[in-house]
């Protein structure tokens, strides 16, 4: 495989190597990263993983995909004892509040722990 920086002028637009990441290098040619169901795409969640979900309250959070994990905690017993980074710790029984009552999270890290 050949990599090609993608950013070769990222220091003219103030941007620090550290700061592109992985983001920096792009395999030359056609890469797909198309995943065919939710299914495959939670199967390498592991136990005691840190995992970040966007959205605040429901809005714009993964639903389906969390739903996905949960049904695959269902099927095998795995993952569990995650920490969760998530802006909130939301309410009801769906998303992130669904993952927390399945019981298969061991940490919160959150800016706004309940609503009302």
């Amino acid at each position: 495989m050949r990599y090609v920086n993608i950013y070769p002028e990222a220091h003219k637009l103030g941007l620090a190597k550290s700061a592109l990441g992985l983001c920096r290098w792009q395999i030359r040619g056609h890469l797909d990263k198309t995943i065919p169901d939710l299914a495959t795409a939670v199967q390498g969640s592991g136990d005691h993983a840190v995992v970040m979900i966007g959205g605040f309250g429901g809005s714009g959070a993964p639903i389906e995909l969390i739903h996905a994990v949960i049904d695959r905690f269902r099927a095998t017993g795995h993952p569990v004892g995650l920490t969760v980074v998530n802006t909130n710790a939301e309410n009801g029984h769906i998303g992130l509040a669904a993952l927390i009552e399945a019981g298969m999270v061991r940490k919160l890290i959150c800016s706004f722990p309940a609503l009302g």
